[in-house]
């Protein structure tokens, strides 16, 4: 899994295109994607250094929702979308 974070204009940011590749423990469900080695670069360059053992993961519930998660030590963040009940989208936006 990758990060890609673009400015105002779409060009990439400083601090982009992080993360890493599926583990082996892996489920059908849910994959956990250690910090890659790229990732550990650029976060130690930025002084991050508590990014360097993150762990992101998706999750996927029968078609009741959807997870992304970041854990690290001593910190964990999971935002769970739920697939049940869906919304309108919203309007697009000029350019």
């Amino acid at each position: 899994m990758k990060h890609i974070h673009r400015d105002e204009n779409g060009r990439p940011e400083q601090l982009s295109f992080y993360g890493g590749m599926a583990t082996s423990n892996g489920t059908e469900w849910r994959q956990e994607f250690p910090a890659d080695a790229y990732s550990k670069e650029i976060f130690a360059a930025a002084g991050l250094e508590q990014s360097l053992q993150n762990i992101w993961s998706l999750e996927i519930g029968e078609q009741e929702f959807f997870a992304y998660a970041l854990t690290r030590p001593e910190y964990k963040v999971r935002v769970a979308f739920d697939l049940k009940n869906p919304i309108s989208p919203l309007p697009s936006i000029p350019n």
